[in-house]
């Protein structure tokens, strides 16, 4: 029993152009995408299920008072419906991929948990690591699922926020690369 939950690698998040992509140089430089996808093809092949959560949001999702918020707000990132929160184009989702919405930063925020099966062993990556995927991997330790982060298919803004979320996540789950699944 084992899961692969990728977050947000959507349009406004991990292309150059996109209106909330503050991760893009280190998503770009790290090769995140080609990292993802490698380790989406090695969980298929094992027999695990692959989902894809993306956030989007619309005016009740995010706490208005938040910098968050009023970020995606005045960029209009993140919109349901908008073109932004599809997958970037060179993601390979297939169609035995399971594709959620969510509306705050944890994948426990969406479907997602009715899905889960108690126990169940968790790999999470996503962009950004101090966001969503911290969000993700600290509810799912609440939760009391084995949780572990495929470190080189993550990004945040700076190589040192991601080294630093990293650090504190590794307290809650093990560390691993995508040429580790």
């Amino acid at each position: 029993m084992t899961a692969l939950i990728a977050l947000d690698y959507i349009n406004d998040m991990v292309t150059e152009t996109g209106k909330a992509a503050i991760a893009y140089p280190e998503v770009a430089r790290r090769g995140v995408i080609k990292k993802l996808n490698a380790s989406t093809a090695i969980a298929r092949d094992k027999g695990w299920q692959v989902y894809f959560v993306n956030i989007a949001i619309d005016e009740h999702c995010l706490p208005a008072e938040s910098q968050l918020s009023t970020m995606l707000g005045e960029a209009g990132a993140c919109q349901f419906g908008s073109p932004g929160v599809e997958l970037a184009s060179d993601v390979a989702r297939l169609k035995d991929d399971i594709l959620l919405r969510r509306y705050r930063l944890s994948a426990f925020q969406s479907a997602l948990p009715s899905y889960l099966r108690p126990g169940e062993t968790l790999y999470v990556c996503g962009v950004s690591t101090s966001l969503c995927v911290s969000s993700t991997v600290r509810e799912a330790f609440e939760r009391n699922y084995p949780v572990k982060i495929i470190e080189d298919a993550c990004a945040a803004e700076s190589q040192s926020v991601h080294e630093a979320e990293v650090g504190v996540l590794s307290m809650l789950a093990e560390l691993v690369t995508s040429d580790s699944l």
